[in-house]
Order: structure tokens, then sequence, then C-alpha cells
């Protein structure tokens, strides 16, 4: 008799009595892992015994288990996975017997770290980790399920591989039997019955294991990002990275598997090329200040739906503008701003999912703390605006209207600032226009046009105008133009529309919101510096 968590069992045997189930080391699903003694060569093992319920889908369970078996047997001379001794099925139970390891999880070491490692310890870490998923694909293998949960920690310091149930064979047929995936780890193509998945479904999870091991944080879901990609760079956690391993992790987080590294190897390339950082105070705040925060949200009737931008805007005006938030979160200017925003706020909320406290401030507080916000901007200021509209001889009357001073200091330590005051320009008496500017600096944060059908300059063309002048762009041939009138007469014929269309172009994004009887709303907000032109559409439903 043993003593197991709390409660004493049998031992038994199994294998023709060949191995002694001695202790419970886990439980879960329809399965328990135990650790056992082989009586033949009177060593340790580890086994995994399936023990599904009677009915239709217990044969499938078995096979696919004893699947999982000869898939890590198969593995065998790959020294970062942990080796297969035996598997066999057994008075309608299934088993796999494993090498004994003393290993803990490499969840549970992150969860026991002060603070995320280093870009350098989490990546030498995972070295190993790519050399056994490197010979698992050049045996056509997948393993499709890599988290920190999956990888395990060995006595020596090195990283192995287990968990194979969701392992597969690559192959050129798109087709796919299963739907698996763990959020935040999870590629697009694994949401997919027929999603494409390469080795490239394999450098996601592996990235996004990278991604928390430097951040603390677990990267969004790939399926949200889909819709509003709010994956934050790494350095705006404080990670201390080089702008060129950020650059090679996040296109191993690439949404579209064509755009990540085709090989482990090819990541393993690039994330092991070295330009060292100079990493002086003054170097941190620079990259940081580099960087701008993702915000735009979009309403459509109850139901909302988002389309989050990211970007850093042209500033060459600017040699060098400090952000409010944008710090190093050991820095500390980090500790003094959070000070700040704590003694001075006028009230505080927790968001809904626990993870961020939201402080409103004065905007005495923040004029006199005299930093712009970190929201993503265009290069123009209200005074550009006011200018621009004088000299397109438009007559308006301008009114200053709300103001919102928030910050959002999230759990690991990322500080969200939007510091903008909402002024209204009257255009003669077929438009409104909105514009966001931030209240320091006056810069232009996103802009909304809500235009009266059939009245004055046609939304289209004055939205193509708008969005010019934001990017400060130029559109020689009217392509621009042309593409948005014919956009805005399309759906000056809908009612009620349902979608959201989008019109990308160099520095901004003009958004098509509501179509209704009377009138059309369009927003237009920052982008991403090195997108290229689409035109998208985002059903409500």
């Amino acid at each position: 008799m043993e003593k197991d968590m709390g409660k004493t069992t049998q031992k038994r045997y199994v294998g023709n009595n060949r191995y002694c189930l001695e202790k419970t080391l886990g439980k879960g699903g329809f399965g328990i892992t135990w650790l056992a003694v082989d009586q033949e060569n009177e060593q340790k093992v580890v086994i995994k015994e399936l023990c599904p319920p009677p009915g239709e889908t217990r044969e499938k369970e078995i096979r696919n288990f004893l699947r999982e078996a000869r898939v890590m047997a198969s593995l065998h001379s790959v020294k970062e996975i942990v080796k297969v001794l035996n598997y066999f099925e057994e008075q309608g139970n299934a088993y796999i017997v494993m090498e004994y390891l003393r290993v803990t999880s490499l969840r549970y070491y992150l969860e026991c770290q002060d603070e995320p490692l280093s870009f350098e310890k989490a990546r030498n870490l995972l070295l190993p980790v790519m050399d056994g998923l490197e010979q698992m694909h050049k045996k056509h293998i997948l393993h499709r399920d890599l988290t920190p949960d999956n990888l395990m920690l060995r006595e020596n310091g090195s990283l192995c591989i287990i968990d194979f149930g969701s392992a597969r064979e690559i192959t050129e047929d798109d087709r796919t039997k299963t739907v698996l995936f763990k959020s935040g780890y999870a590629p697009p193509e694994q949401y997919q019955a027929h999603g494409k998945q390469k080795a490239w479904t394999d450098v996601y999870s592996l990235c996004a294991v990278l991604y928390e091991m430097i951040t603390g944080a677990i990267p969004e879901d790939s399926l949200l990002r889909k819709e509003k990609d709010t994956l934050y760079p790494p350095s705006m956690y404080g990670a201390e990275i080089t702008p060129e391993q950020e650059k090679a992790l996040l296109r191993g987080m690439a949404l579209d598997g064509h755009d990540r590294y085709a090989s482990i190897k090819e990541l393993k390339e690039a994330l092991l090329e070295e330009k060292k950082p100079e990493w002086s105070t003054n170097q941190k705040e620079k990259n940081k200040n580099q960087k701008f925060r993702i915000r735009t949200a979009m309403i459509l009737g109850a139901c909302m739906t988002g389309v989050l931008m990211a970007g850093n805007s042209l500033r060459e005006k600017e040699q060098e503008v400090h952000y409010a938030g944008n710090f190093d979160r050991r820095a500390e200017e980090a500790q003094k701003f959070l000070e700040l925003i704590r003694t001075n706020a006028v009230s505080s909320k927790e968001t809904e999912d626990g993870k961020s406290i939201i402080y409103e401030l004065s905007k005495k507080t923040v004029s006199e703390y005299g930093y712009p916000c970190n929201r993503v901007r265009f290069s123009r200021t209200d005074k550009d605006l006011d200018a621009y509209l004088t000299q397109e001889n438009f007559s308006y009357k301008k009114e200053e209207k709300e103001t919102e001073c928030t910050a959002a200091v999230s759990e690991y330590g990322l500080t969200e600032t939007d510091f903008h005051q909402d002024t209204e320009y009257q255009i003669e008496d077929f438009c409104t226009i909105t514009a966001e500017r931030d209240l320091v600096n006056g810069d232009i944060l996103e802009l909304t046009m809500t235009c009266q059908k059939g009245k004055g300059i046609e939304p289209g063309e004055l939205a193509s105008k708008l969005l010019l002048f934001l990017a400060d762009a130029e559109d020689p041939d009217n392509k621009t133009a042309g593409d948005l009138i014919a956009k805005d007469r399309e759906l000056q014929n809908q009612q009620d529309t349902g979608s959201i269309h989008m019109y990308q172009w160099e520095e901004g994004i003009l958004i098509f919101r509501e179509s209704r009887e009377d009138f059309l709303k369009i927003q237009i907000v920052p982008r991403k510096k090195y997108q290229f032109f689409q035109e998208s559409a985002y059903s409500a439903e």
C-alpha cells in the first residue's frame, strides 16, 4: 500500500505484470500519469494511462493515444524529447511508458521568477527545443502544442519537449482532421479545419513562448489579433531586446504563415544574429519613445467591433519626443510617473478582466506634467488643420468639446496614456469634423467626419482630401480620390449597412463606419508605416 495525495491506493501491475504503478503524479480528463517501476530492470518509469469511458468514441480515443506513442517512439534519437520506452493496450485501457526524469514545467519555473527573463537567457533556454523541433520537422512531424506547460526543465537546466497528443505529419495536403489550439500560442491556421499547417505553425508557437518568457504576458489570441491586432512589441514591456531581435521574434508571430520563417532553422539563425545593444538609460528611453501605443476602436450599433492600429508616426520635424508612459518599467522615470498618476488621480477603476487599473487625471495635472500621451498619431496638429481648412476655402465654426485624460496601468507594468481634447469643426451646413488632438502638443490622434448626404462636397472627396493631408501625401493621378468617391457613392445607396469598409493608404486608414438614410460617418486613423494598400470589409455579425 502507498499513500498518494492524501489517499491510500492499492498497487497495480500492468503490461503483463511488468510495471508496478506506485504513485499518482497527475490526473486529467480520462487519463492518469503514474510513477512506476519496471520490474525487469528495476528502473523508475513514468506511465500515462488512458481510461476512456464506454461509448462510440472509445476506440478512437485509444487509437489516437497510441498514435501519440508511436510518434514519440519514432523520435527516440532526439535527445530533446522525452523518450518512449514502450506502449500497449491492456484490458480496455492504453498505456505509454516513458523515461523517468526529475523535471519541472517551464510554466512553473517562470511563475517562480521575480521578473521576466532576459532575451538572451530565454533564447538560450529554447535553443535545445529548437534543435529538437528541427529534427522532428525533418521527420515530417509537427508538435502543434508548444506551450510553457509542455516544455520541461531538467535538473541540468536544459528544456525538453513532452505531450505529443496534438502532433501530426506534415503533408502537402491542406486538410486537417482536427482543429486543435491553445489560446495565445496557436496561430490562426490551427483554428481552421483546413488551415495549412507547416513548420511555420511550430515557429509561431515557439515565438509565443519566447514572447511570454521575456514579457511576462501571454500573447493575445491569434484569432483576436486578426480582428484587431493589439500585440505589443516586447520592448514596450521593458524587455531589453535589440531591434533586430524584436523584428525576428515578431516575424515569427506573423498571422500569415507565409510571412513567418519557413523553418525552425531560419528562426534560430535570426534569433542568434548578434548586434549588441547599448543599454544605457538614454538608449532605453530613445527606443521606447520611438514606439507608439495601439489604440482605435469602432462601435457599430449595439455590437462592438474594432480595428486597432499600432505604429510609428513619421515625425521628421522632431529630433526626439518623450511620451507619457513610454518608460522602461525598471527605470526611475517609470516609477516617478506611476507615483504621479496614483497621487493625482481624480478616480481609478479596474478593467473588467482585472488586468489593468485606469486612472483618471485632471487637465491641470496633464498640462503641468508636460509630456504628450503615447497614443498613435499623425504628424499634423490642430493648427495645421485650421490652416488647411482655411486654405481650401471651407467656411467653418470651431468649438472645443470633451477632454479625456487617462492612464491605464497593466499588471505587467505597461502604461497606456490618453490625453486628448475633442475639437469640433462645423463645415458650413453639410459636415461636422471631430478631431481628437493631443492635449499637450496638439497632434491629431484621429478624425471623424459626419456628412449629410446630398449636400455640399461629396463625403468621399472630402475624406480623400483629409486623408492625404493627415498622411502628408500626394495623389497626383487622383486615384485615391477616385476610389474613395466611388466607395462613397456605393455606400450612399445602402441603408443600415452591417459592414465597416476600410481604405488603407500611406500613413492613414480611412474607415466608412456607418451609412444611414441621411448621413455617412467616416473615420480617419493612423496606421503602420509599412503596410500596403488594401481594402477590407469587417462584418458586424
